[in-house]
């Protein structure tokens, strides 16, 4: 018992003679130093608030300096797009490269990347049509641009069904597909954009 009574009133005693920081009529310092304190946590707080609004200011700033407005979008030259095609066929010499010297599995990976860079070059030539062509015009080019990805898909798997079931097919359906839409890229700005 009295090795319990030593280990607690140690312990009542700390409690007991703790401080109270509470503010009252009879300790005016501790409810001066507490405002004090929500004053400056609220003027710390409004300094992030000014600084992630004048952040996204200059985000705002960057988009509407790179597009000429929020809303407005930079039409592209007919120049400017073929510039923009042939950076792409630059970017894709190292996947030839593995598609004409990797493994099998490589190859064809390589192969199916080229044709994603391809159709994504050519989808944005499409939308960038779609903001300089008329409605009417862009009516015509759209049952054109359809009738020309069903050919091009025929003409992509009947390439590959002279591998029919080999490693192989895979690649040279891709091969097709991808020249097809280089080429398709091509021919919709040179016949197409302003």
């Amino acid at each position: 018992m009295k090795k319990l009574l030593v280990i607690i009133l140690p312990f009542l005693f700390v409690v007991g003679c703790g401080v109270d920081n509470s503010p009252t009529s009879e300790n005016p310092t501790s409810s001066t130093h507490a405002s004090n304190e929500a004053v400056k946590v609220e003027q710390d707080s409004e300094k992030v608030s000014q600084f992630l609004s004048e952040e996204q200011n200059e985000n705002t700033n960057e988009e509407v300096s790179n597009t000429g407005s929020l809303n407005d979008k930079t039409i592209m030259t007919k120049e400017e797009s073929l510039k923009k095609l042939d950076d792409t066929e630059e970017s894709v010499t190292e996947l030839k490269e593995i598609a004409e010297n990797g493994n099998q599995s490589e190859m064809n990976k390589a192969q199916d990347e080229i044709y994603q860079i391809w159709d994504k070059a050519m989808n944005e030539v499409y939308s960038e049509l779609e903001s300089q062509l008329s409605k009417e015009e862009m009516d015509v080019l759209r049952v054109e641009q359809r009738k020309w990805i069903e050919e091009r898909d025929i003409a992509a798997e009947n390439a590959s069904d002279e591998y029919m079931g080999g490693s192989l097919a895979p690649f040279v359906y891709s091969k097709s597909l991808a020249e097809w839409t280089k080429e398709r890229s091509y021919t919709l700005v040179n016949n197409y954009m302003n």
